[in-house]
């Protein structure tokens, strides 16, 4: 309510107490009230004396409302501190002042009245509404009308306020029709308007849905841009119908890529426009850089271990050596190298290719003892079958089997016949359950019967064995592991999960142990970036949001263009929130594809897409729905199989290139028996060959002599053809130009026809059986399932890589489960050949 104030008596106009009043003022003082131009004043008595109130035109939210009463006429003034009530006045106070009062009151509102039409008139008219923005106009437009609802009855108003308050009446029309329809208004309007831009501003005119992209502006806009969906024209358009539709100058609009070869190429087909020269194209780390540069003054060094993977990978290297080292003497390195190294090659430590796998972790264990073993020797029994591990230093005999193996009717025998005949002898069996626990088991029992035959022991592990394990591949495969856990592992510390995560895996002794590991790289990888005073790529994005956050970097863009973004990461994501919270209305326009999102293994989270709105706030949410790579058959196939993952967002796409019969091809061949692993490898390559030059055939009898694009793919580097095998297809294809690469280096690719290769079942197969380690899928922040989907979203980048036709080839004895899938009978656009 307002505080009293002293006044002198606006004598101009006095209303007068009505009869009833007068009386009631004998017994208890009446209030009475004065006005002016300038304002309103309540007083104490009619004695218009002692001030109550003064409250001037500009504080009134309404004009005057007077009511009648039996006992005199009661008038009410509206303030933002609440209503004041002026009771038992004269009876014909409303016949003789309100006309003034309400004159009064338009005189000090007018101006506020037409400040308001100026400011919201933009919004409905020349801007895209955002949600942001329809709640604030809403409310200021809804309380202007409800304020100025007395004046509209009122006869002979001036012309210009008639003008403002039909304005205002339309304005309450427009927001009555909800956000969507002035959204969609807005961009038709904006269509027809810059129809000519959107012909001529790429090489080919832009489809319906391109356009609406372009314009749609809402405060989040996630746009889903399928494969060969023309996205980048999209953004490129985009960005010159903001500076040409004057929605915004060219230093107002960041464009963020995914790596520095997009970056530069989107700057370079901006370059093409001069009103777009401008325009900021960088890439996360280009722009964290310069944040932190503008903010602190100046430039942070980015370490060679950021730069370089192979001078991170030698850090990690030397670093881990050192650790396991000052490590030797505890006991759970051991049963960790013989579990670990174990799942990383089928041969034992020193080379030899065991019969089973316990027979290989049992021999590991003794290599790891420097003690002398042989595999599948002669034994002293009688049953004439090989034993699986001889001692000859100790003249001693060991067997391994399953709990349910069918050998252990025989091994019982052979126990008896070397107690009858004092022979060493050892039957390990390993019985179900935990199989690290059990094995843990296992040698403690072996290491008791070593004692026995006089075993020297190496408690636990020897410095022999530690020479071996650093020098060996499966050394340089555990530390490009722990590379790449090792920035999960940051991610995981800064968002404070790492208690968690030591809950979940306290029962498995390998993720502990790797765990107790990646502690200490961390310590040691931060140690030496603060020692060379220099960061790297996560530090530097986490840096450059906290500057952001604090208010020490000002952002002056207010449209944020993010292409990939199904590749983006939670810092990355939080960059962006804090940049649109710090300029306070910028709108953020996303690009990506669900579909194709596939590296979850490096940290990207495909939630951020999936689940937009929920991170980011209301989303304006579009899809390119039509190919121009693919043709029908292939983006039938390709949509169907990525749509089976629950989690994706179903989209409709249609190819413009239609073509009639299947045009994703399955071929299964059968490979020679190998004598030996070189053999193996060989004939792989021999036989991949074969069939690689029967599809291509087959490409050949369709197109004939036309110049097309090969590309050979494959879920892993190792799978793809050798050097010599590629010159014999450029040899005997002379006419096409062959391309090779792994999956996830096609991403963004594109040839006529794609071979996707090695489609076989196992740790190596597509889907791969072994895709990380376990610690790894606690490290990121992913639900159930998620790798298993993403193998699936990596099978569907790989089918789109092809315009014209797919083919898969697989091992006729062990396909894959996707290609069994394919020819199961639900997709009529995939053959045999």
């Amino acid at each position: 309510m307002l505080q009293p104030e002293l006044s002198k008596p606006l004598t101009e106009f006095s209303l007068a107490p009505s009869w009833f009043g007068k009386i009631a003022a004998r017994v208890k003082p009446q209030q009475c009230l004065s006005f002016n131009a300038k304002g309103v004043v309540v007083f104490s008595d009619d004695t218009y004396s002692t001030p109550i109130y003064v409250i001037n035109w500009q504080d009134l939210l309404a004009p005057v409302y007077f009511q009648q009463a039996w006992l005199g006429c009661r008038c009410y003034l509206m303030t933002n501190e609440g209503e004041v009530t002026v009771k038992w006045q004269g009876y014909k106070s409303p016949q003789r002042f309100e006309a003034t009062m309400l004159k009064f009151w338009i005189a000090s509102h007018q101006a506020g009245l037409a400040q308001l039409v100026a400011k919201v008139t933009p919004y409905y008219q020349r801007r895209y509404v955002r949600n942001s923005h329809f709640s604030k106009l809403s409310y200021a437009v809804n309380a202007a009308h409800q304020r100025w609802l007395p004046v509209y009855k009122q006869p002979n108003l001036p012309q210009d306020l008639t003008t403002l308050l039909s304005q205002l009446s339309a304005m309450v029309e427009w927001q009555a029709q909800g956000v969507d329809a002035l959204q969609q208004r807005f961009s038709e309007h904006q269509l027809a308007v810059h129809q000519s831009l959107f012909d001529s501003v790429e090489k080919q005119a832009l489809t319906l849905a391109q356009r609406q992209a372009c314009v749609m502006d809402d405060d989040n806009n996630l746009l889903l841009a399928g494969a060969g969906s023309g996205k980048t024209s999209v953004m490129i358009a985009r960005m010159v119908y903001l500076i040409r539709g004057q929605q915004a100058s060219a230093n107002q609009i960041l464009c963020l890529a995914y790596g520095k070869q997009a970056a530069t190429e989107m700057q370079e087909r901006l370059a093409l426009h001069a009103d777009c020269k401008a325009v900021t194209c960088r890439t996360f780390h280009s722009l964290a850089l310069h944040i932190i540069h503008t903010a602190t003054g100046r430039s942070p060094e980015v370490s060679e271990l950021a730069l370089s993977h192979d001078a991170k990978i030698g850090w990690l290297s030397n670093n881990l050596q050192q650790i396991l080292t000052a490590q030797s003497g505890q006991k759970a390195l051991l049963p960790y190298f013989c579990f670990w190294l174990d799942t990383q090659s089928a041969l034992t430590l020193n080379g030899l290719e065991a019969s089973c796998p316990i027979q290989r972790k049992v021999a590991n264990y003794l290599f790891s003892q420097s003690i002398r073993f042989e595999l599948n020797a002669s034994g002293p029994f009688n049953d004439g079958q090989l034993v699986d591990i001889f001692l000859p230093t100790h003249n001693a005999y060991i067997d391994c089997c399953h709990a349910d193996s069918a050998r252990l009717a025989v091994l019982k025998a052979r126990q008896s016949q070397a107690k009858e005949k004092d022979i060493n002898y050892l039957v390990l069996i390993l019985a179900a359950g935990d199989e690290m626990k059990k094995l843990t088991s296992l040698i403690s029992k072996l290491k008791k019967q070593l004692a026995q035959w006089q075993a020297l022991l190496h408690e636990p592990i020897c410095e022999d064995f530690l020479r071996w394990l650093f020098q060996s591949d499966a050394f340089h495969t555990l530390t490009k592991q722990l590379a790449d856990e090792l920035s999960a592992y940051d991610q995981a510390l800064q968002a404070e999960r790492l208690d968690d995560i030591k809950q979940n895996v306290h029962t498995d002794p390998v993720a502990t142990t790797r765990l107790k590991w990646l502690k200490q790289l961390q310590v040691r990888y931060q140690k030496t970036l603060k020692q060379q005073g220099q960061v790297d790529f996560d530090s530097m994005i986490n840096q450059a949001t906290q500057l952001v956050t604090k208010g020490k970097f000002s952002s002056l863009w207010s449209h944020l263009l993010v292409d990939e973004f199904q590749d983006i990461a939670p810092s990355r994501a939080k960059l962006l929130q804090a940049l649109q919270q710090n300029h306070g209305d910028a709108s953020l326009f996303a690009v990506g594809d669900d579909w194709q999102a596939i590296y979850g293994f490096n940290g990207a989270d495909v939630r951020l897409t999936t689940e937009f709105e929920r991170y980011f706030g209301k989303t304006r949410q579009h899809c390119l729905d039509q190919t121009f790579r693919l043709n029908n058959q292939v983006a039938n196939v390709a949509t169907r199989f990525v749509m089976a993952n629950p989690q994706q967002i179903n989209k409709q796409i249609t190819a413009k290139q239609q073509i009639e019969g299947p045009q994703v091809f399955v071929h299964q061949f059968s490979l020679p028996k190998a004598q030996s692993l070189s053999d193996e490898v060989d004939n792989k390559q021999h036989g991949q060959l074969k069939a690689i030059k029967r599809c291509l055939n087959l490409v050949k009898k369709q197109h004939g002599k036309a110049a097309l694009t090969i590309y050979l793919l494959a879920r892993f580097k190792h799978q793809l053809p050798n050097t010599v095998n590629i010159e014999t297809l450029k040899q005997a294809y002379p006419q096409w130009q062959f391309c090779c690469d792994t999956v996830h280096g096609a991403k963004g690719k594109e040839a006529d026809v794609s071979i996707v290769l090695a489609m076989n079942q196992g740790k190596f197969g597509f889907p791969a059986a072994q895709q990380g380690e376990p610690l790894m899928a606690q490290l990121l922040p992913l639900p159930s399932g998620a790798q298993s989907e993403e193998e699936r979203r990596l099978f569907y980048v790989a089918l789109t890589r092809a315009k014209l036709q797919a083919y898969l080839l697989a091992d006729k004895l062990s396909p894959s489960e996707y290609v069994q899938e394919l020819l199961s009978g639900d997709y009529p656009e995939v053959a045999t050949c």
